[in-house]
């Protein structure tokens, strides 16, 4: 592999892909059937090409998590409505197996961060995260995010409602923390 490009999109367990036209049909499988109701679609089954369309719409970058070592897919990163001037976007993250954890998503996230604060002027970004699946990820959230605002009952999932979790990611706090419990290679400082 080239070295730039190994140093830019790669730690020692993941490669970021940038998602490609031929990727929509898996994709289209996995968050109809995969992730479900858990995650953007909530169990909807939009038409193919309105799904293409909502998969590039207002995205600012979208890589899949590869292995490395097997060349299988771990999940998916996506920066969407970038914000230049006031220096934030959303970003979400997807990962396609629920195996516990998984360092390869892990280390795909963290270089996905990496990517967006070391190449653009944002200062923050956001994640938003519905609160039945805030405890597969508050715990590694917080370690590197900052829990901003909850808004009370805003998802509803059958006859409960659970709240919308609002968490920043800091470029500065971002660069001071230590990932070697993830075995990456990630930068430490900006």
């Amino acid at each position: 592999m080239d070295p730039i490009v190994d140093q830019v999109f790669c730690t020692r367990r993941a490669f970021l892909r940038p998602v490609v036209a031929d990727d929509v049909a898996l994709l289209y499988r996995v968050e109809t059937t995969g992730l479900g109701p858990n995650w953007r679609l909530r169990g909807q089954t939009p038409d193919i090409e309105h799904y293409r369309q909502g998969l590039f719409s207002g995205v600012h970058s979208q890589y899949l998590i590869v292995s490395r070592a097997t060349s299988q897919l771990h999940g998916l990163v996506r920066c969407t409505s970038p914000d230049l001037v006031n220096g934030h976007a959303q970003l979400a993250a997807a990962r396609f197996d629920d195996i516990g954890i998984d360092r390869t998503f892990a280390e795909g996230f963290c270089r996905f961060v990496s990517l967006l604060f070391n190449n653009w002027p944002f200062r923050k970004l956001y994640l938003e995260v519905a609160g039945y699946n805030l405890g597969q990820q508050a715990s590694g959230l917080r370690r590197f995010a900052n829990h901003e605002a909850v808004l009370p009952d805003y998802f509803q999932k059958g006859v409960r409602s659970f709240d919308k979790h609002i968490f920043a990611i800091d470029r500065e706090r971002w660069f001071t923390v230590r990932w070697s419990s993830y075995g990456t290679d990630l930068e430490t400082g900006p």
